[in-house]
């Protein structure tokens, strides 16, 4: 499987402003607008590896192409 970027949503629609900015104004210490908006995008990340990968002796080749996974790696299942 190959993965070239991140499927991130459009962060400028204004419907994507507003739940980031809810999640800013909610009052929670660990959890952020900006941690919404990530965790929308490894969702799909996740999902397109499960494709790939479907029980326990199924294998795969993922190919993760994007210098953004670096810093959300930590948030991919600790298998890959």
């Amino acid at each position: 499987m190959l993965v070239i970027g991140l499927p991130y949503p459009n962060n400028q629609s204004l419907a994507m402003k507003e739940k980031i900015k809810y999640w800013d104004n909610k009052g929670i210490p660990t959890f952020k607008g900006n941690d919404y908006y990530n965790s929308l995008c490894l969702k799909l990340v996740n999902q397109s590896i499960g494709r790939a990968v479907r029980h326990l002796k199924d294998w795969s080749y993922l190919l993760l192409i994007d210098f953004r996974f670096e810093s959300l790696k930590m948030h991919l299942p600790s298998w890959v």
